[in-house]
């Protein structure tokens, strides 16, 4: 992190850049799997903060920075659902204060909505069977009720399925289920496949790449799960900013 620091503070070089994130790669990519993890981005920036909710509050502060198209481009990848819910939740309040979401919206778990304009991440199977996950923006949502006139003129009122329409960007994932800028509509069975897709886990993010990343890097460098570092670090196809 020194290291880092000093090279970011005397030298815009690109070049330098890349060298540093390579670094983190030897360091942290196991022996074998290192021709899966070469850089697939620069290194923006990173920004040092002494304990990890600060980290995660400097993530936030840039994160809201974004324009409405670069919150299309760009996701969190954190190490914890913990740390994904407080980001997804954060940057989906910043989005309806700032009117860049629809007022309509359906709520796919308890305490969780999805408003028309949000990011979403779906995952689903495919023909093998496989699960896959996707990232899109909610387009559309089915009514809550339907209202059917009865023969006498009775107007009856009864809950109607549920279901949400994503238009998916898959041009940079892997495993589709759809092709790019594909419409799919997900029933309220599948709901538990949906989570909102401002951030999520390196797990959850093995099959999505975006053109930015703000990775949320695991305190003292611990981690809870399988390689999640090294599958942080290469989410993003043009640049990767450190927290």
């Amino acid at each position: 992190a020194n290291d880092h620091r000093l090279a970011i503070q005397s030298s815009a070089a690109i070049e330098k850049r890349q060298e540093l994130l390579q670094d983190t790669f030897s360091r942290l990519a196991p022996q074998a799997n290192k021709e899966l993890l070469a850089p697939t981005a620069y290194l923006l920036d990173a920004s040092f903060a002494a304990k990890q909710t600060d980290a995660m509050w400097l993530l936030l502060r840039q994160y809201n920075k974004l324009t409405n198209e670069e919150y299309k481009k760009t996701i969190a990848v954190v190490t914890d659902g913990f740390e994904a819910g407080r980001i997804n939740s954060s940057v989906q309040n910043h989005r309806r204060s700032a009117q860049q979401l629809g007022g309509d919206s359906i709520e796919i778990r308890q305490g969780e909505r999805v408003h028309r304009g949000d990011r979403v991440l779906v995952t689903l199977k495919n023909e093998q069977g496989v699960p896959r996950t996707l990232l899109g923006t909610a387009i559309g949502f089915s009514l809550p009720f339907k209202s059917v006139m009865k023969p006498g003129g009775e107007l009856v009122t009864t809950p109607h399925k549920q279901w949400v329409t994503f238009e998916l960007d898959s041009k940079h994932q892997t495993g589709q289920v759809a092709d790019a800028k594909e419409r799919i509509t997900v029933e309220e069975k599948n709901f538990a496949g949906l989570q909102l897709g401002y951030a999520a886990t390196a797990d959850r993010l093995k099959d999505v790449k975006v053109d930015s990343a703000l990775v949320l890097l695991p305190e003292r460098g611990e981690s809870q799960s399988d390689m999640p570092i090294p599958i942080q670090l290469t989410r993003a196809t043009k640049d990767v900013s450190l927290y």
